[in-house]
């Protein structure tokens, strides 16, 4: 997911500019900041950080979490946790571990999510939206996730 919608980068705003600042912020300075999106280089949306959280998406997945976002910071560990407790939430991440997912059907959750993943349509389910567009093509995505399932990635 990283690779494809942030080039992997922690740090980086939509648009691909970086600013290491955002690591050391606590959520609730973070959705502040996402306020200020439209001043950022080549942005579309306030979408920040690895995994590309919007503004409406990170208040609801923090809601959920329990979040407190006074004194939560928005480091490395934290947004793969918050990525992590999403798949699990609304991409089925454990029913596809325990195998009752397929890789089809799991891929076509995270495409609902992230907008560089593709469906099985080979198109993301954002294009056009703020300039989304897909990452990778449909088979590749199959390729990496059956990697990821036999250990391989």
């Amino acid at each position: 997911i990283a690779q494809y919608e942030s080039r992997g980068h922690y740090d980086i705003r939509n648009g691909m500019s970086r600013d290491p600042a955002i690591l050391d912020m606590t959520v609730a300075e973070v959705q502040r900041y996402q306020r200020g999106w439209r001043r950022w280089p080549g942005s579309a949306s306030a979408a920040i950080g690895r995994y590309q959280y919007t503004q409406d998406t990170l208040r609801t997945v923090t809601n959920q979490m329990g979040v407190n976002k006074n004194t939560q910071k928005y480091d490395p560990a934290f947004q793969d946790r918050l990525c992590t407790y999403d798949m699990r939430r609304r991409c089925n991440l454990d029913g596809w571990l325990n195998g009752s997912v397929s890789d089809e059907e799991f891929v076509n959750k995270l495409a609902k999510v992230w907008a560089a993943i593709p469906n099985s349509s080979n198109r993301s389910e954002y294009k056009g939206i703020a300039g989304n567009k897909k990452g990778l093509n449909w088979d590749s995505a199959l390729d990496i996730i059956g990697d990821i399932r036999t250990g391989l990635a």
